[in-house]
């Protein structure tokens, strides 16, 4: 064999020993890619069932923090409807807002039996207060607590800012009212002064007060009895 063929001999060992190195590197490339591709797979594939997973609760806590709102919405809905409806009896009778006429037995003294006032609505009726107008003033006032007792407590007079009504009575005690629940208001009686008696009636009028609700006013025309000369 001459130099020459050994020279090429050398060269050819060399290439086939590049050939195999590089056969080598490609086929651990090869297995390197396919791995990780392998595993980049397997991270969407669960990260997609984490993504469905986390859609489907998020769903669901929605629909439930929107049914949650939707009953919430309803309740207060329907507590907002509800209000309170105060009426006044007198006489076993409902007043309401018509004119009531009232009989006195005398011409020198308002005596009112005992009334009571309703609340025929479907909410609490709270913070009520009574006043009671007169087209006279009214300098003293004694509460009929029982039959032949007086008092001069809850009903006092006050300080009328109505020219068509001087007289002004104030109910001194908190009321509260539940649906359905009735409270009853005592009696009174006051002397009417000597230069009124002559009159054959004395306006009147209930207001009642409660809460922030429209109050409820109610008219009562007290009819004078003379007496006989």
């Amino acid at each position: 064999m001459t130099a020459k063929d050994e020279k090429d001999d050398r060269v050819n060992q060399d290439i086939e020993l590049r050939l195999e190195f590089l056969e080598k590197r490609y086929k651990d490339a090869l297995g390197y890619f396919k791995f990780t591709l392998t595993a980049i797979t397997i991270i969407f594939f669960f990260v997609g069932l984490f993504v469905v997973g986390l859609s489907i609760i998020s769903k669901n806590d929605i629909n439930n923090a929107i049914d949650r709102m939707e009953r919430r919405f309803e309740i207060l809905s329907g507590e907002a409807l509800k209000k309170p409806q105060i009426e006044l009896f007198y006489d076993d009778q409902p007043i309401g807002g018509r004119p009531i006429n009232i009989e006195l037995p005398t011409n020198a003294l308002i005596l009112l039996k005992p009334f009571y006032i309703k609340n025929e609505g479907d909410r609490e009726a709270d913070d009520i207060t009574i006043k009671f107008y007169f087209s006279i003033p009214i300098r003293h006032v004694t509460t009929i607590i029982d039959e032949g007792h007086f008092s001069g407590d809850p009903w006092g007079t006050s300080v009328s800012a109505d020219q068509e009504f001087p007289g002004l009575l104030i109910y001194n005690e908190s009321i509260a009212l539940d649906p359905g629940e009735t409270y009853s208001i005592f009696g009174f009686h006051s002397e009417i002064g000597e230069q009124f008696r002559n009159l054959e009636k004395i306006d009147s009028k209930i207001v009642i007060f409660f809460g922030t609700e429209r109050p409820v006013e109610s008219h009562m025309n007290l009819i004078l009895t003379q007496s006989e000369q």
